[in-house]
């Protein structure tokens, strides 16, 4: 997976996504992982790249948000297009995916708008979630 550079920042968090092979979301680095992925695109081991054009913004881009309904769904695309340079440069396929009733696996905490804001500018999350029992278990 494609994660946000703040990962880094979290021990265990860090360790969990590096064993699971996870690249940060910088430019250089999304790239450097698909120049490597073009050298093993014959092997039966190529790596794939899961990424969220949407990032950090998407998430706040749906209900308890002023004017959405708790069955909205959001997917952020325009102006969003560094990804598909890079693919067309390393000359690796895209393979377009959305889960459908993500937002309902989740309940979200309605912030103030200068937390957004300021999510955007660190490049991590900062939203309250909660699943069943209000623990974080998925509805």
């Amino acid at each position: 997976p494609v994660v946000a550079t703040a990962i880094k920042l979290f021990p265990l968090v860090r360790t969990f996504v590096a064993w699971m092979t996870g690249v940060d979301a910088s430019r250089s680095a999304v790239s450097s992982a698909l120049a490597q992925q073009t050298g093993n695109m014959t092997t039966a081991h190529s790596r794939r790249l899961g990424i969220s054009p949407g990032g950090i913004a998407e998430m706040f881009e749906s209900f308890p948000k002023p004017g959405f309904h708790p069955n909205d769904e959001a997917a952020l695309l325009k102006d969003r297009n560094g990804i598909f340079k890079l693919a067309l440069r390393h000359n690796v396929p895209i393979v377009p995916v959305y889960t459908f009733g993500a937002t309902k696996m989740f309940r979200r905490v309605q912030l103030p708008q200068f937390l957004e804001t300021l999510s955007r500018a660190l490049k991590i999350s900062l939203c309250l979630l909660f699943g069943k029992l209000g623990l974080p278990i998925p509805f």
